[in-house]
């Protein structure tokens, strides 16, 4: 009933020209660079697949955006605090139940463990339990979510130094080269905008079995945003996902292809 009022909220605003009610300002919504989901094309326009996802939705509903630029995990803080509106391409964890609103999941991602083709750890390990035990120094991304269980035992793994979080992929990458890691986790899309120094022998791979898979999400601060209007967003991306857009958008900016989510209802 409630992605029904929510449709008919939509139809109301005639194509989402007329300003929505529920968002009488901007929404303030959190990025950083982070190609090919959120960067500055050669204009200095900011682009990328979960940008332009959330910009179509927002164009639906009828809400202006204002984009603020910062770490992932300054955004999720941001966000608790209420000093942003919405972040995206955000994985639903318990602790961020209780300061944020979630809309539906709009699409999977995918993340491994990238190594050095000359130096693979553990190369039969299917697990992150299995790696830890085996002492694999792990790098990972600060306020990334990489699934309940896997947060956890990371968490656990920090406090001895094994697990090093950083603020971004690139300073995994130097970690690596640097030999201070054994390898970091990175999803399947951005790594591909990772590179070696040109005149490097070595080559980045990915570990052959572990892989971590999940659903990611729009993330609306509890603190200004109604629920009202993520019911509006979660029908906009309903629409999205029916006529074809959805995929449209993913297909633009991941050529060598992006799944939706395994979950669209939920």
């Amino acid at each position: 009933m409630r992605l029904l009022a929510a449709l008919f909220g939509l139809m109301c605003l005639g194509g989402a020209q007329a300003r929505n009610l529920l968002c009488p300002q901007a929404l303030q919504a959190g990025w950083d660079p982070w190609e090919p989901y959120h960067y500055k094309d050669g204009h200095g326009r900011i682009t990328g697949s979960a940008t332009e996802i959330l910009r179509e939705a927002a164009r639906r509903v009828g809400c202006e955006l204002r984009f603020v630029e910062n770490t992932w995990a300054r955004t999720v803080t941001d966000i608790q605090v209420g000093r942003l509106d919405v972040a995206m391409e955000a994985q639903l964890t318990p602790e961020r139940r209780g300061f944020a609103l979630f809309s539906r999941p709009y699409r999977r991602i995918d993340v491994q463990l990238w190594v050095l083709s000359t130096a693979i750890p553990e190369p039969q390990a299917d697990t992150l339990d299995a790696l830890l035990k085996a002492k694999v120094r792990i790098g990972a991304l600060a306020g990334y979510a990489y699934g309940e269980s896997a947060d956890k035992a990371l968490e656990k793994a920090s406090l001895s130094g094994q697990v090093q979080y950083v603020r971004s992929n690139e300073l995994n990458l130097r970690k690596l080269i640097a030999q201070r890691v054994d390898g970091f986790l990175a999803d399947t899309a951005s790594s591909r905008q990772l590179s070696l120094p040109p005149d490097s022998p070595l080559h980045l791979v990915s570990h052959p079995r572990l892989r971590l898979s999940q659903d990611v999400r729009l993330m609306f601060s509890q603190e200004g945003v109604p629920r009202a209007l993520v019911e509006q967003f979660d029908a906009a991306l309903e629409q999205m996902s029916a006529d074809g857009s959805l995929a449209a958008l993913l297909a633009r900016f991941h050529p060598e292809g992006a799944f939706l989510a395994s979950e669209p209802g939920s």
